[in-house]
Formats: C-alpha cells, sequence, structure tokens
C-alpha cells in the first residue's frame, strides 16, 4: 500500500489565515514524522519517503534525489505554504534505512534536523560536501541557514539509533535527545564528552555555531528517549522506562524515579544553561504496550504529555491520586496530561483505543493529534464531545486549554485504513499537522 507524506493546516480560525493543505510522497510508503512551527507562522517538517519526491506545492519542481529504498527529507515553508527549501538525507550511501527523525526551527529561521544515516550521507544540500555515518546506523544531528546552506553537522556513534529529538531556544542553543546503548562522545569537536548508560536517553546543547555546551546519559533499564521540549530556560524530556527505578539527576546528587509498571511515563525538566535537574517524576504504571509519544513544554512552565496505557495509571506524582482507566483491553488506551508550572496535575484523561502520536503547547492552549478507529469523548471535563471516525484509523486533532477545557475536534479522513496525525505545532491561532495517509 502506498501511504504518502501529509502536510495539513486544521481550521481553528478562518479559512484565509491558513496555508493550503497539501501532499507529497515517493511511489511507495512515505510518513511525515516531525512538524514545527514558528511564531511567524512558518514551519518545517520531516520524515521518510520511498522514492523521488517533489516537496514544493506550487508549480515548481524540488524533487529530491533518491540514494535508496528509503530517504529522508527535511523541507521548509513559508506562513501561507509557499516552499523555501528541502533538505534530502540519503544520497551519496545506498543504504534502505536513511530517515528523518525530527525538526526544529530557530530564532532566525535557522533548521535543526536529526535522523538516521544507514551508512553514509552528505548532509550539505549544495555543490559542498559533508559526509557522515559509516558501515552501520547512526544518528546526526545538522543544523542549516535560513536560505537552507549547511551551517554545522555531525554524526555520533550512536550504536543504537531509535529515535532522536532537536530543539532551539531563544539564543539559538540547539538541543538533542537520543536513546544509546553505548558509550557515546556527544562532543563533535577535538573534545571529548564520553557518556555510558548501557541502554538509556542521552540529552546534549550545542551552542549556535556547534561547539559542545553540556551533556550526559541516563542509566537506566531500557530507558528510551521519547521527546524534547525547549521553553523559557527550560528542557523537557520525555522518556520510557521498562520495569525498574531512574536517577534523573546527571549531577551528584540523586533523585530516583519509579511508578511501579513495566513500563514508566518519566518526564524531568532540566536547566538550559547548564543541564542540572530542575524536576522529575514518573507516571503510568503501564503493561507492555504503554509508552509515551511527546512532551510539550509552555513558556509559563506548563508541561504536557501523551501517550498510551495498557492498565489503569495514575498520572498525579504528588501523594494523591488521578486515575485514568485503560478502556481498551489488550490493545492499550491513549492518555493525555497537562501538569501545571509548579508540577501538580491539572488534568489527565484516558481515550479508549485512539493514539496519540504528537502533542504542542503554547499561549495556554494544549494541541495533540493521532490516530483513532473507534469514537472517544474528546472532553476531559463532565461534558461530552463525541467523536466518531467515517473510516478505520482516521486522523483526529483536539485542542484544549491547559486547565481542560474543551475547544475544538477535528478529523481527517482518507479513502483508505491507514491514516494518522504523527506531529502539530501551534502559531498563534493555528494548528498545523503533518503524518500520512494511504
Amino acid at each position: 500500500m502506498r501511504r504518502s507524506v501529509l502536510a495539513a493546516a486544521l481550521l481553528a480560525v478562518p479559512v484565509a489565515s491558513q496555508p493550503v493543505p497539501f501532499a507529497f510522497g515517493g511511489p511507495q510508503a512515505d510518513l511525515a514524522s516531525a512538524i514545527d512551527v514558528a511564531p511567524d507562522g512558518s514551519f518545517a517538517i520531516g520524515g521518510e519517503t520511498a522514492g523521488s519526491y517533489d516537496p514544493d506545492p506550487g508549480p515548481g519542481d524540488a524533487t529530491g534525489p533518491n540514494g535508496g529504498s528509503i530517504d529522508g527529507f527535511a523541507a521548509v515553508y513559508d506562513a501561507d505554504g509557499t516552499f523555501r527549501f528541502a533538505i534530502p538525507i540519503g544520497p551519496p550511501g545506498p543504504s534502505g534505512v536513511d530517515d528523518v527523525f525530527d525538526v526544529a526551527l530557530g530564532p532566525s529561521g535557522e533548521l535543526a534536523v536529526v535522523g538516521q544515516a544507514g551508512r553514509t550521507v552528505d548532509l550539505d544540500p549544495g555543490l559542498g560536501t559533508r559526509e557522515v555515518g559509516g558501515t552501520s546506523p547512526s544518528v546526526f544531528l545538522a543544523v542549516y541557514e535560513p536560505d537552507g546552506t549547511l551551517r554545522w553537522g555531525f554524526a555520533g556513534d550512536f550504536d543504537f539509533p531509535q529515535r532522536g529529538y532537536a530543539a532551539f531556544d531563544g539564543d539559538g542553543n540547539v538541543y538533542l535527545a537520543v536513546t544509546v546503548n553505548a558509550p557515546v562522545d556527544l562532543d563533535p569537536g577535538p573534545g571529548e564528552a564520553i557518556v555510558d548508560a548501557g541502554q538509556g536517553a542521552a540529552l546534549a546543547s550545542y551552542t549556535p555555531g556547534g561547539d559542545f555546551r553540556w551533556g550526559f546519559a541516563l542509566d537506566g533499564n531500557h530507558l528510551s528517549a521519547r521527546g524534547l521540549a525547549v521553553a523559557s530556560g527550560r528542557v523537557a524530556l520525555a522518556a520510557t522506562l521498562v520495569t525498574g527505578a531512574i536517577d534523573v539527576d546527571p549531577g551528584p546528587g540523586e533523585t530516583v524515579v519509579d511508578a511501579g509498571g513495566i513500563i514508566d511515563w518519566v518526564a524531568a525538566t532540566y536547566s538550559s544553561a547548564d543541564g542540572s535537574l530542575e524536576s522529575a517524576f514518573a507516571v503510568g504504571a503501564s503493561g507492555p504496550r504503554g509508552a509515551v509519544s511527546g512532551i510539550a513544554l509552555g513558556d509559563d512552565g506548563s508541561l504536557a504529555i501523551v501517550g498510551a496505557i495498557d492498565r489503569d495509571a495514575d498520572f498525579d506524582p504528588g501523594a494523591g491520586e488521578v486515575l485514568v482507566a485503560d478502556t481498551s483491553g489488550s490493545d492499550g488506551t491513549g492518555a493525555v496530561a497537562v501538569y501545571a508550572p509548579d508540577g501538580s496535575l491539572r488534568f489527565a484523561y484516558g481515550l479508549g483505543s485512539t493514539r496519540v502520536r504528537g502533542v504542542d503547547l503554547a499561549d495556554g492552549r494544549v494541541v495533540w493529534t493521532g490516530y483513532f478507529d473507534d469514537p472517544f469523548d474528546a472532553d476531559p471535563g463532565a461534558a461530552e464531545v463525541p467523536v466518531a471516525p467515517v473510516r478505520g484509523f482516521d486522523i483526529v486533532t483536539v485542542s484544549l486549554s491547559v486547565s481542560g477545557a474543551f475547544e475544538w475536534a477535528s478529523a481527517i479522513t482518507g479513502d483508505g485504513t491507514g491514516d494518522n496525525g504523527l506531529g502539530v505545532g501551534l502559531s498563534g491561532d493555528r494548528a498545523l499537522v503533518t503524518g500520512q495517509f494511504s
């Protein structure tokens, strides 16, 4: 089945202020798994595609080269959807596992891309070359100027590439979160910043010019990075932890979190200045199908986290108990939770068989996206707002206030059964969603 990349603007405000929805893809399976939206409304998307593709929705032809069976891509657009530039991730290596995991737009319009090089890839889309990678998959991080020229980039000796996430702060510093299972040098320069965490989550920061600022790894039992967000001097990391406890403090102190589940959701915030721990908690008590799928951080310190549980889960990190019930049996239940700046729970609710894939939080609003194949109640409060799919696995996006008041819900229905919203970004009153449709 062919699956196409989807970039769609959901209509929270009049149509005239929205970019026109568009799609592109190769002859086989494609997806756009990441999106970031700048304050001016410009946006970037990233993901993977099989075969050549034209990311320009206008009359121009920006067809990218294809170096393997699956290549990564990143593309940037103006607020109205006008194409700016694209970065092909694939050539010259013949690997079939090149990918873009995440994209982020900086304060001056620069673009950060984190992804996977199956073997060797050229990060420079221009006449020059910046080849990274080797004989086995590795994670790369690259930053591009607002016109698409390469600023800097490197590939780490990440022996277990399994998603990665990038973000900027207001000063243009770059942040990277990735899962590793061997010693890794986080410093792309001549220095060394080697961390070793078994299979754990690594978090690092770099200057706008690519110099190493700080970094560490958290040693846990199959601790996997599942999301990254930066706002107002704080860095939020989401991870899943398999059976056990984890010390989330990278310094000499010890802050152990453990929710007692087979898979726990872990959320921790750190100072963007030096990586020191600010807060952390574990939630869930999930079974083997539970997992975090996204995290968002607001300028006021509010935090949103989304994912799936497959047993009743306590989302209150304090002394109280706020249970979200698993209502979908062995298939698991989607869940959304929002926390106040002081870490107290504002609300949490379950979504039946709906799967939440992406979340963003800004200006007192939280918006999530994903897919669903059964009706669910989109309102976390006492009222009911039923949303029903037209066909199996439709895309759904829901907007709420950070206090849990329902604002709107929107579904996108295709002819097939594999539609999925994978990423969402907020800018003012607009919510932009990207993903795939069958």
